[in-house]
């Protein structure tokens, strides 16, 4: 599915001046200017219940672009998906498609990032039989020289299936993380897409801009409540990641506690 709707203002929010760094190989944005301003903030500690998110002083920035990423890839307007819709979005299998060792690099990627091996932090996943009967993290077996996921044990039959996209279908997850993953980003460039926008979990949100704002998530623009895989409602905001041949043009950069005093006098 492609739709144009790129060609408006997005927002960038860093801990340092440096807006080109990321660990998840190309930048993102969001629709969100509140939530930019909450991403330029240091978190607060989960394990303390006195910490609260706050600003690296001077550091914390919020960029402006206007972002010409079209045509663009949408998955899905969940907030999850299956592996098996990336890989029709994707043309799997097809000339110039997704290809079955870029496939299997996005079951790669999964894998090491729910062990900590690939930078980018966690994700939600839920994993079923080629039956349909749930599976759970009791059915991986315990290895210390090669640790096992749900995510690498069904990229093992995909692979001995000679990749049967049903096990693809076995694998729903939060959308983002099939944005993250390099393979995905490399088979939609090659098809023409310049960028991917997709509905972001925001449940960090929840918390941060009572520290940051003072007043609840839903309350900051363009923040919607949606589905999440567990079923809950949960905060989103729409994100943008241009690929490679997007056109971006900076408007402006400022201090994220600039921006928070602002909205906060509103």
């Amino acid at each position: 599915m492609s739709e144009d709707r790129s060609k408006n203002v997005w927002y960038r929010g860093t801990q340092t001046p440096d807006t080109s760094k990321t660990v998840r190989n190309t930048l993102s944005f969001t629709k969100s200017l509140g939530a930019a301003v909450i991403w330029s903030a240091i978190p607060k500690d989960p394990y303390s219940w006195k910490s609260k998110a706050r600003f690296n002083p001077g550091l914390s920035t919020v960029q402006a672009v206007q972002v010409d990423a079209s045509p663009i890839l949408i998955i899905t307007e969940s907030l999850y998906c299956s592996m098996g819709d990336v890989f029709r979005a994707l043309d799997y299998g097809k000339e110039n498609g997704l290809s079955f060792s870029e496939a299997k690099r996005i079951f790669n990627y999964m894998h090491n990032r729910i062990l900590g091996k690939t930078k980018g932090g966690s994700f939600e996943y839920t994993v079923v039989t080629i039956d349909g009967d749930e599976l759970s993290e009791d059915d991986v077996e315990l290895s210390f020289t090669s640790p096992q996921t749900l995510i690498s044990i069904t990229r093992d039959d995909f692979d001995a299936s000679d990749g049967d996209i049903d096990f693809a279908d076995c694998i729903s997850a939060d959308t983002f993380v099939f944005a993250d993953a390099p393979a995905f980003q490399e088979a939609a460039t090659r098809l023409g897409y310049r960028g991917t926008i997709y509905h972001d979990v925001f449940q960090g949100g929840k918390y941060a801009s009572k520290d940051i704002f003072g007043i609840p998530v839903e309350d900051l623009d363009e923040i919607f409540f949606d589905v999440d895989i567990n079923m809950k409602s949960v905060p989103s905001h729409l994100s943008l990641r241009p690929f490679v041949g997007a056109n971006l043009d900076v408007l402006w950069s400022r201090l994220g506690e600039e921006i928070a005093t602002e909205i906060k006098s509103q």
